[in-house]
């Protein structure tokens, strides 16, 4: 029995070191506990795999991991069917086909003098021949009553729009785009907070294209349609984008209200100034932050009232709410309106369940944010907007994270935060990239916002993240609603750590946010807006018998939203309160796995 317990753990080494997860170490040898390997690999201090940062080379160690499992499942097989479509990808890019040559005493042509007849485009990108009336037909269906509205407005000098959240405005603007470019021949421009984000509206067009003529696009940052209006260009531009002057055409906005203060203003010129000539148009939309966003200016007439008072001209003030829910031209020269969740029910939209979302969000200040188009008061929160948004970047420039790929990291360490709803079945669950040295960068590589899941659905998405990722640590609020997750994580990350909740705990998780937020030590993806919003919703309370000091996330003593916020803390403590050059701390009493 000794040799065979050798040899077993010998074999559970040499699949730890090839990459595979304790977890499939366990399936694979069916003669020992995750427990068991788990403690192997902490009392003999097994090497981690060496990091892959090469796609191609990551790719072909997971298609050797995989091949060699034997029974593999369909989501096995679907998978190796999909890196292999990857890696020739890769290998095609690395070694191109090679240029054929002219023959023999030909010299290459230049311009129209080869006396060759043009070839016709390719269907790629190719949209001529298409009559208007069948791009207007496509283009009109499934609307519903509020976006056609926007479409006879399309030649407006510039909208302004405040919206519900998923009230489906990027879908519509992105179909509003093509079939304009398609009918005019007006180049279109798309800035967004992040390069991911912007890139939304591509893969709407890429769809509406496919179904609409059955049209391949081909292009990623930069799009040429040929069209019969001629060639038309798409640009996707991030607030990274700063050097785009040259471009012009219409310009759509998408999140303004989420950009990053420190950069909203120059990202709003450049709009401004590709969209100078009066053929074009400028677009805004957003869900709203705070009144302290220097957006806030642009939405109130304050930069215009501004200019006015050095013209010693009367002053103007934002319409009504009333108002501007119907929508109206204002003396700025600016059309602004707002829509809200109970607007896009009415103009016909039944996506939308209000009495369910009420209970998703019991908060009102959440719910008037997210769907009553209610700005935040971000004056007592103990995060402030404008910390928060240095924390925003655009997460294509992170060149080591790939998505796409079954290890997005390579062997990157990543620890997991997990904080549960305390009003409906659902949890936050975060994953973070842990700095590559001390005092560095955390990073928010995913988020998962589940609603109406049941507890072992939530453990699920846990366990599928330390199969994608080196997980160094796990931590889990058990106070409530999160035991049955934490009990069942135990089960195949022995490791994880349990939270319970106290004034004393809250005021350590949020000291160590703090300090990381402080230094600027956390970055996500622009896009995730939620973020932002829910660290905002955080701020000082008394606790009920007013002896203490605490930390909630809504507007009544009930604790328990801004659940994201949490999940990242829980995450950050994996560092601990002292920072990373030992200066003293506090300690936080959590509840370990035996």
């Amino acid at each position: 029995m000794k040799a065979i317990s050798l040899e077993i753990k010998e074999a559970a080494r040499l699949m730890h070191q090839q990459g595979h997860t304790l977890q499939a170490i366990v399936k694979r040898l069916q003669v020992v506990s995750l427990r068991t390997v788990y403690y192997w690999k902490q009392t003999e201090a097994w090497p981690d795999p060496p990091p892959v940062d090469d796609p191609q080379r990551a790719i072909e160690q997971r298609l050797t991991l995989l091949a060699g499992e034997p029974g593999k499942t369909r989501v096995k097989l679907n998978e190796m069917d999909r890196l292999t479509d990857m890696l020739a990808k890769l290998r095609r890019s690395k070694h191109p086909p090679p240029i054929q040559t002219m023959a023999s005493g030909q010299t290459p042509s230049r311009g129209k003098s080869s006396g060759q007849p043009r070839k016709k485009p390719s269907g790629s990108n190719d949209f001529t021949g298409i009559k208007h009336q069948t791009i207007l037909d496509n283009f009109k269906q499934g609307l519903f009553a509020y976006q056609r509205a926007e479409w006879d407005r399309r030649d407006l000098r510039v909208r302004n729009h405040l919206k519900s959240r998923q009230a489906g405005f990027t879908w519509y603007y992105a179909r509003e785009a093509l079939a304009d470019a398609l009918l005019t021949g007006r180049n279109k421009i798309f800035l967004s907070a992040s390069k991911r984000q912007s890139l939304i509206f591509r893969d709407y067009i890429a769809g509406f294209a496919a179904e609409w003529f059955g049209k391949d696009i081909k292009g990623q940052d930069k799009i040429r349609l040929n069209t019969d209006q001629g060639e038309v260009q798409l640009y996707f531009l991030s607030t990274n984008s700063a050097t785009a002057q040259g471009y012009h055409g219409d310009v759509y906005m998408d999140e303004y209200f989420w950009i990053p203060g420190h950069k909203f203003k120059a990202l709003n010129k450049l709009a401004s100034a590709m969209a100078s000539q009066k053929q074009y148009h400028r677009t805004y939309f957003s869900t709203p932050s705070t009144t302290s966003h220097p957006a806030y200016a642009l939405w109130s007439m304050a930069d215009y009232n501004t200019q006015m008072r050095r013209k010693k001209a009367p002053e103007v003030i934002l319409p009504k709410r009333e108002i501007l829910r119907q929508g109206v031209q204002c003396p700025d020269g600016q059309f602004r309106q707002i829509t809200t969740l109970d607007d896009v029910i009415a103009g016909g939209c039944d996506l939308f369940d209000r009495a369910q979302l009420e209970l998703d969000y019991p908060d009102p200040a959440e719910f008037g944010q997210l769907f009553d188009v209610e700005f935040m008061d971000d004056q007592n929160s103990v995060f402030n907007l404008e910390a928060l948004q240095h924390l925003m970047v655009d997460s294509s420039q992170w060149r080591d994270f790939h998505p796409e790929l079954a290890r997005p990291l390579g062997y990157q360490k990543v620890v997991i935060g997990y904080d549960p709803s305390r009003s409906v079945d659902g949890a936050s669950i975060v994953a973070l990239a842990l700095p590559g040295k001390p005092g560095g960068v955390f990073r928010v590589l995913e988020v998962f916002n589940l609603y109406n899941c049941a507890w072992d659905h939530q453990a699920s998405t846990i366990d599928d993240l330390t199969q994608k990722y080196d997980v160094a640590g796990i931590y889990i609020d058990r106070t409530g609603n999160g035991n049955g997750v934490y009990e069942t994580v135990k089960q195949f990350y022995p490791a994880a750590v349990g939270l319970h909740y106290s004034v004393t705990v809250k005021t350590d998780l949020v000291l160590k946010a703090q300090q990381v937020i402080g230094n600027q030590r956390l970055a996500w993806d622009a896009s995730h807006t939620r973020i932002t919003a829910s660290f905002m919703k955080i701020r000082r309370a008394l606790t009920q018998n007013n002896s203490q000091v605490t930390f909630v996330a809504d507007r009544s003593a009930e604790t328990g939203h801004a659940d994201v916020a949490w999940a990242i803390m829980h995450a950050l403590w994996h560092e601990g309160l002292p920072p990373p050059d030992g200066r003293p701390g506090c300690t936080v009493a959590f509840s370990k796995a035996a």
